[in-house]
């Protein structure tokens, strides 16, 4: 498998345990959490269960950062075990879970998809050299400039030159002349990429 260049940004948690609701409450609903979650300047900590390990600063500061880049989502719906936000400039998968009193005991941000995204894809994998002031700096402190351009330089090595990217069940797709390699990619505020990775390439038969 391909080295990951770098790790995603995911917000995790252990399960957490509470008393049951109050007889005749209505159960709360993950989607209504998510909904809260988005809905107010600065993220509730009392969404939260107090078993939560992640502090709520970090929490309030990815919300505040895809609200920024993609705008605030509009609908959330589910999708298989998790949720699809979907926003004005793209979209992003959540898995969540509640505890027994309704707070927040797990939650996962992934598969965002967006313009801006996928055109930073599409000219990382198009370009035939790499420009630093594509990628965050702390991302270039833990794989430099030269470690990329060898791993890209690899990749069309065995597969040739990208040819398109698609979108398969949530999944960027790049498409080269001789196979084709599951990408992901993440962008900060600025639009400098702060997480890129990809699945072994699968060369053409």
């Amino acid at each position: 498998m391909m080295r990951r260049l770098f790790s995603a940004f995911a917000l995790a948690a252990t399960l957490g345990f509470g008393g049951a609701p109050a007889a005749g409450a209505t159960a709360p609903q993950p989607s209504d959490a998510l909904v809260k979650l988005f809905a107010q300047s600065s993220v509730d900590p009392s969404l939260f269960a107090g078993t939560f390990p992640i502090p709520v600063t970090d929490v309030d500061a990815f919300v505040k950062s895809y609200v920024a880049r993609i705008g605030a989502p509009t609908t959330v719906a589910p999708d298989g075990a998790g949720y699809d936000l979907t926003s004005p400039r793209g979209s992003i998968k959540a898995d969540i879970k509640l505890d027994q009193q309704g707070k927040i005991s797990s939650l996962l941000f992934h598969d965002e998809l967006s313009q801006d995204n996928y055109a930073a894809l599409l000219r990382v994998l198009s370009a035939d050299t790499v420009v630093p002031d594509w990628f965050e700096p702390s991302y270039l402190h833990d794989v430099p400039t030269h470690k990329l351009v060898s791993l890209l330089a690899d990749m069309h090595a065995k597969l040739g030159k990208l040819v398109r990217i698609e979108t398969r069940d949530r999944k960027y797709v790049a498409v080269f002349e001789h196979g084709e390699s599951h990408a992901q990619i993440s962008a900060d505020i600025d639009d400098r990429i702060d997480y890129l990775g990809s699945r072994k390439p699968n060369s053409a038969a």
